[in-house]
């Protein structure tokens, strides 16, 4: 079992989030709470569903050490609008805002739920790469600025040189929290690549219509 705990942090009473936004982090930046994203690649193994929950306990060689996904899956969507309940939340498309929208840029919430790693690459419609995704945090842990050991660590979103990204890897269990700065409106695709371990060969992808706005 396995799911996302999102712990928004307490408002900065001298400084608060604008209406309709939160802050990923204490000093973090603002996002839109309307478009806020969840997405967790997945992948499944039919076999795996027919094992007792005692196998391989006794130390016989139960195949545990074989996963052959068959279904691959990109969990979550919108979460403001996600649906109650025991159903499956799956998308293949997400709205953003484009900067000429006048409201705070679109939070992405990662985590890759999957055995394997995942490579998420950012493009426009043909394909060319689009620096999009300016990470801001990892595993729930803001990046920083450390150049002084005991001075201040502000947040990197805050100075001059964001962490702007076309391209994501990651692997088992990792998480990462990013927001989408297209470079106007229009449509964008976050492709999701479902990697293995060795070689690395592209086991299935799966893709995110983004329509910037």
């Amino acid at each position: 079992m396995f799911g996302p705990i999102i712990i928004d942090p307490a408002i900065d009473l001298v400084d608060p989030p604008a209406r309709g936004t939160r802050r990923a982090f204490v000093d973090g930046p603002e996002y839109d709470i309307a478009t806020e994203t969840f997405l967790g690649p997945y992948s499944l193994d039919p076999s795996w569903h027919e094992f007792n929950h005692a196998a391989g306990l006794s130390g016989e060689d139960a195949g545990l050490n074989r996963f052959k996904a068959k279904h691959f899956y990109l969990l979550g969507g919108n979460i403001p609008t996600r649906p109650r309940g025991r159903r499956v939340w799956a998308f293949s498309s997400m709205r953003a805002n484009a900067p000429q929208s006048g409201k705070a840029p679109t939070l992405v919430r990662m985590v890759n739920v999957d055995y394997f790693p995942t490579l998420t690459e950012f493009t426009d419609m043909q394909g060319n790469p689009v620096p999009m995704a300016d990470l801001i945090s990892h595993d729930g842990r803001p990046f920083r600025e450390t150049p002084n050991p005991n001075g201040e660590a502000p947040p990197v979103w805050s100075g001059g040189s964001p962490l702007r990204t076309s391209l994501i890897a990651s692997g088992a269990a990792e998480k990462y929290d990013f927001l989408l700065r297209p470079p106007g409106p229009g449509t964008y695709y976050m492709k999701v690549k479902f990697m293995s371990w060795v070689p690395g060969k592209v086991r299935a992808v799966r893709t995110v219509t983004i329509t910037a706005q």
